[in-house]
């Protein structure tokens, strides 16, 4: 597997599109496909643009995957949430790590005006009493 065939690898397991991953790095989808193709390399700029998308930088230059002793301590369902996580797109990564930090308590949306709200004991409907009197 050369670095062009690599760095797709990481695109695709990050779910990104060639499009949107060249914008992370300043360059055209043109480059991105030249770089996937082999044709040219990405540089240490789009490179560290990247990394801080989760991109294992280390495997694309080198092919070896990055092995710090944080990820070696990791149990296996940690393993398996921490590639579940790297493998969402950006924008529900972001929206789960917002909701974890928030402990699910995220705003609301806000209620439409004029919509119509119902309260009460529930034994009325339509203006009288359900057990017939009025």
């Amino acid at each position: 597997m050369d670095i062009g065939e690599r760095l797709r690898s990481e695109r695709e397991r990050l779910g990104y599109s060639q499009t949107s991953f060249a914008e992370l790095a300043s360059a055209s989808k043109h480059a991105q496909i030249n770089w996937e193709k082999g044709v040219a390399a990405p540089n240490a700029l789009a490179l560290n643009a990247w990394a801080k998308e989760g991109v294992d930088v280390l495997f694309v230059v080198t092919g070896e995957r990055r092995s710090d002793s944080a990820a070696q301590s990791l149990s296996a369902e940690e393993q398996l949430l921490l590639d579940s996580y790297r493998g969402m797109p950006v924008t529900k990564r972001k929206a789960l790590l917002a909701d974890l930090l928030t402990g699910g308590k995220a705003k609301k949306p806000a209620r439409a005006s004029g919509g119509v709200v119902v309260q009460g004991n529930n034994n009325r409907a339509a203006g009288r009493d359900l057990h017939g009197k009025e």
